[in-house]
């Protein structure tokens, strides 16, 4: 009885012994990997906003140099739609995005950048309208 007893205590100690070794192997391994990244890129907005941007055939491309072209199709019953293009200039100030299209008036735009996948939400602040782009490039 007691040498089963003695059998008993020493596989239960070996049992735990596994187990612990093999937790701290796995923390171990936890440690090693690379710790996990930010989920959205650390860039400015200055930087992620060129580009260009698509809402179903409607273009919105923000230049690095300041300038910028906005592409509208409107919708209409049949095919080829009417387009309208604005060109222009744009700058960042106070968190939003001011068009000064040529020879036009200012038009300030706020926004917000998703990242995944990369979208810009653009509200015109005049009539309050909202316009979501898909990053194309």
């Amino acid at each position: 009885m007691k040498k089963l007893i003695r059998i008993s205590t020493m596989a239960l100690i070996a049992f735990s012994l596994s187990l612990s070794v093999g937790a701290c192997h796995k923390d171990q391994k936890k440690a090693d990997e690379p710790a996990a990244g930010p989920s959205t890129p650390q860039m400015s907005d200055q930087e992620a906003l060129p580009g260009t941007w698509q809402a179903g055939q409607s273009t919105f491309m923000l230049g690095s140099d300041g300038k910028y072209t906005m592409q509208t199709v409107r919708s209409c019953g049949a095919p080829p739609c009417p387009t309208t293009k604005q060109t222009g200039t744009w700058e960042l100030r106070r968190g939003k995005i001011y068009l000064t299209p040529a020879g036009g008036e200012v038009q300030v735009l706020e926004y917000t950048i998703g990242w995944n996948p990369r979208t810009l939400n653009v509200t015109n602040t005049r009539d309050k309208q909202t316009t979501t782009y898909m990053y194309s490039m």
